[in-house]
């Protein structure tokens, strides 16, 4: 049976077990054909291998506040642990999905100066929320050139933190939207 991570490379042992080279399943992601096909998605049960990491959640929490902690850790950890966000920061959060937002939370917190979140026209609620919880402004990207608008919102300094968290999605790779993050 495949094991989701190796637990002795560089990465496990230093807790960035989800980023293992020797990873060869993962949970919500693993199509059903990897016996024994039940490794989550919208599954009634959810097959936990023996080397799958577990982090107990107290039962006194309510369910709705309780599958929050992984968007919400997330955008904590990318924002605060990897991004290192500082104060006075410009954060681009490209994307407004439940990450993107948590990110947009996290980032507020430690007191980034200004933030801007990405987002589709299709997402017009989702970057509502944005700037509900923080962002100072928000882009539509099918809408607007994102490197234009980042480059006059900025006076031309640009972002000292990006975070892209479009998961599947290929146009913020492929196109000139990603093209500031690599200056």
């Amino acid at each position: 049976m495949a094991e989701p991570q190796c637990r002795s490379c560089q990465r496990c042992l230093t807790g960035r077990y989800q980023s293992c080279r020797n990873r060869t399943i993962g949970h919500g992601v693993t199509p059903v054909k990897v016996a024994p096909g039940l490794w989550g998605g919208l599954s009634e049960y959810l097959y936990m291998s023996p080397g799958a990491i577990l982090h107990p959640i107290d039962k006194s929490l309510p369910a709705e506040l309780a599958v929050m902690f992984n968007p919400i850790g997330a955008g904590v950890r990318w924002a605060c642990h990897l991004g290192q966000i500082g104060l006075g920061d410009t954060v681009l959060v490209l994307g407004a999905g439940q990450r993107g937002l948590a990110a947009v939370i996290a980032a507020r917190a430690v007191g980034a100066g200004t933030i801007i979140v990405t987002g589709l026209a299709s997402d017009a609620h989702k970057l509502a929320l944005a700037r509900e919880f923080g962002a100072d402004h928000t882009i539509v990207v099918d809408e607007t050139d994102t490197v234009q608008q980042v480059t006059d919102l900025t006076d031309g300094q640009l972002a000292d933190v990006t975070l892209e968290l479009t998961p599947m999605a290929v146009a913020p790779v492929t196109t000139r939207a990603m093209r500031f993050s690599f200056l």
